[in-house]
C-alpha cells in the first residue's frame, strides 16, 4: 500500500512540476528576448547633395525596456547609441549610394541591427560671379576671383578662357587667376568649373579693356643748375584725355653729357610712371 502511496506522490510531483516551468515558460523566453527592429525608414530615400535625410527606427522590447539607439550612416560619420536618437537626421556631401545602418542595444547589451538604403545625387558647382581685382587697362594685371558655391564637399577643378586667346588650367589651385591683356578692346571671359563627378557649370562675363597711359613729356632736362629738373609737361591720352604738369625726378646720376637717363614722372593724382 506504501508503495502505491509513493508512487502516487511522485506523480503528483512530476505534474505540478511541469505545470510549473509551463507557467514559467514564457516569463523566461522573455528574459532570453532582446530588442527587435520593426522598422528603418529614411525620409527621403533619394536626395541631392548637401540635402537633409529623416532616419527613424520601430523598435520593441518584450519587457518595455529602455534601449539606446546607435547609427552608422555609411559615408563615415556615426551617431553614438543614445536613447532619444531612434529619430535623427544626417547631411551626405557626396554622390552615391549609401547603407545607413542602426543598432538597437538594451540594458543588458543585448543587441540588433538593421539597415536602410540613401541615393544621394550629384548636384553641379552654382557659379555665382567673377570678382576682378585691378585696373582693367592693357598690360595691367587683373586678378580674377571665381564666386562658387558646391553644396557637396567635392574638389573643384578651374578653367578660365579669357577670350584672347590664353587659357588657364583646368587646376585646383586656379579660384583666383591673374591675366593682362595686350591690347585694348573687348573680351569674353569663359570660368569652367569642374566638380570631377560629371557635374560641369559654365559662367561667362564680356569686359572692356582700357588703353594704358600714353604720354609725351617736353621741357629741357640737363645738369645746368637745374636740382632737380622741376620743368616738364605731361599728356595723359588716355583713359580721358587731361594735361597735367608735374615735376621730373632723376633716378639716376647724371651720365656722359649730363643729361639724365631715367626719370619718373609723378602726377598730381600720385601716380607715379617710370620711363
Amino acid at each position: 500500500m506504501s508503495r502505491i502511496a509513493g508512487t502516487l506522490h511522485r506523480a503528483a510531483l512530476r505534474t505540478a512540476l511541469v505545470a510549473l516551468v509551463a507557467l514559467a515558460a514564457p516569463a523566461l523566453a522573455r528574459a532570453q528576448d532582446g530588442p527587435s527592429i520593426r522598422a528603418v525608414r529614411a525620409d527621403p530615400v533619394t536626395v541631392d547633395e548637401g540635402e537633409v535625410v529623416a532616419f527613424e527606427a520601430d523598435a520593441v522590447h518584450p519587457d518595455a525596456a529602455p534601449m539606446r539607439y546607435g547609427w552608422d550612416f555609411g559615408d563615415g560619420t556615426t551617431l553614438a547609441p543614445d536613447p532619444s536618437a531612434s529619430r535623427t537626421f544626417a547631411v551626405y556631401l557626396d554622390d552615391g549610394d549609401y547603407d545607413a545602418v542602426v543598432t538597437v542595444e538594451d540594458a543588458n547589451g543585448r543587441t540588433v541591427e538593421d539597415s536602410v538604403r540613401v541615393t544621394v545625387r550629384n548636384v553641379a558647382p552654382e557659379i555665382r560671379g567673377i570678382d576682378r581685382d585691378g585696373a582693367t587697362l592693357e598690360r595691367t594685371d587683373i586678378a580674377f576671383r571665381a564666386r562658387v558655391r558646391d553644396p557637396g564637399d567635392d574638389a573643384l577643378r578651374y578653367r578660365w578662357d579669357f577670350g584672347d586667346g590664353t587659357v588657364a588650367g583646368p587646376s585646383e589651385n586656379l579660384e583666383v587667376a591673374r591675366h593682362a591683356y595686350q591690347h585694348e578692346g573687348s573680351y569674353t571671359v569663359t570660368l569652367e568649373v569642374d566638380d570631377g563627378d560629371g557635374g560641369i557649370s559654365t559662367f561667362r562675363e564680356t569686359i572692356v579693356v582700357g588703353a594704358g597711359f600714353r604720354f609725351t613729356a617736353s621741357g629741357a632736362v640737363t645738369d645746368s643748375g637745374c636740382w632737380p629738373c622741376a620743368v616738364s609737361t605731361m599728356r595723359i591720352s588716355s583713359p580721358v584725355p587731361t594735361t597735367a604738369t608735374a615735376a621730373v625726378a632723376p633716378r639716376s646720376s647724371f651720365m656722359g653729357s649730363g643729361c639724365v637717363d631715367a626719370f619718373r614722372y609723378r602726377l598730381r593724382d600720385q601716380v607715379a610712371i617710370s620711363r
